[in-house]
């Protein structure tokens, strides 16, 4: 008895994402998912450290106050804290985090690699010159 092709489907908003064509890739993507994690988690707690160490630097008794709320709330949540608040000394730092956050989500939900405003896949280089990159060569300003 012939093995029957099974087509695999993920669904996401009632928007067919992946089939059978890319589900080879998606196993591969995973593995290398876990390795792209690792290393943008790594970077993201050196862009944290460095933000904390600037504030802490800083004269400004505005900053020390800062630094005192973003040392009693969780990570995730300093983007908020941090963006509206900050000068533009600080703004490098302030878009890596958006950056770095953005594309961690995108592991988490599967849509790693791919662009954020028109869905098209990044390509590999793009990626590898920088894994937090969101938009493909085209969408990129």
């Amino acid at each position: 008895m012939p093995k029957r092709r099974v087509l695999i489907q993920i669904i996401i908003n009632e928007r067919i994402l992946f089939d059978n064509a890319s589900i080879a890739h998606l196993e591969d993507t995973a593995m290398n998912n876990t390795e792209i994690q690792t290393k943008l988690s790594a970077e993201l707690a050196q862009v944290r450290q460095r933000l904390l160490d600037m504030l802490a630097d800083s004269d400004q008794g505005y900053h020390q106050q800062l630094l005192s709320q973003l040392k009693d709330t969780p990570p995730s949540d300093w983007l908020e804290l941090t963006a509206n608040n900050l000068g533009p000394e600080y703004q490098i730092l302030i878009s890596r985090l958006e950056k770095l956050e953005a594309a961690l989500c995108q592991i988490d939900i599967g849509q790693y690699g791919y662009c954020c405003d028109c869905e098209e896949k990044i390509d590999d280089e793009r990626l590898l010159t920088d894994p937090a990159t969101q938009r493909c060569r085209r969408c990129a300003p």
